[in-house]
């Protein structure tokens, strides 16, 4: 069970569907592909806009991508969103049961490791990088420091991540302007 990427979410909610801006579909296309069906994690960093101000800003769950059909493409919305312009499209991928949420206790424990396994201007560097809503890689490049202390330290705590209820699909991509249909 690796964790090889992380994905900006405004809230941990067990949404059915991770999304990123269309034009980011090639990373979500990508990411579904290598990991769509495994054991294999996506690290789930919540931004500025969630709810919870414990959570705000930081690594707060973990959660697995279902795998692509083979002639599926990447969804273009959900079905609790319209979007009236097609930059406002988003690209998603469907994602299994369970979301894990990191318990508030380990969520110090959780930040102070990050920070040493990337160094903190290397994690200020990554979450600027969530501003695009994309995932991003954690198995190469700058950030191949944080999979595997990410892996770890899920492995070590499996049994104290909680279960994360299922909140239905809402607002799951920073800077995305949703829309309810009514």
């Amino acid at each position: 069970m690796r964790v090889r990427w992380i994905k900006p979410l405004d809230g941990l909610g067990g949404q059915s569907v991770i999304a990123a801006p269309w034009r980011m579909r090639r990373a979500m296309h990508t990411m579904a592909e290598e990991i769509g069906g495994s054991e294999e994690l996506v690290a789930v960093y919540l931004t500025s806009k969630c709810d919870d101000p414990d959570r705000r800003k930081r690594i707060a769950g973990f959660v697995r991508v279902e795998p692509l059909a083979p002639d599926e493409e990447l969804q273009k919305n959900s079905p609790n969103y319209a979007w009236n312009r097609p930059e406002q499209w988003a690209a998603g991928v469907r994602v299994g049961r369970p979301w894990k949420g990191v318990p508030r206790h380990l969520l110090p424990v959780l930040d102070a490791g990050v920070v040493a396994a990337l160094g903190p201007d290397f994690w200020l560097a990554l979450r600027h990088s969530f501003r695009s809503g994309a995932p991003q890689r954690l198995d190469a490049g700058n950030y191949q420091a944080l999979g595997p202390f990410l892996t770890a330290f899920v492995a070590k705590h499996w049994a104290a991540l909680e279960d994360v209820a299922d909140a239905g699909d809402h607002g799951t991509t920073p800077g995305q302007h949703w829309r309810k249909r009514h």
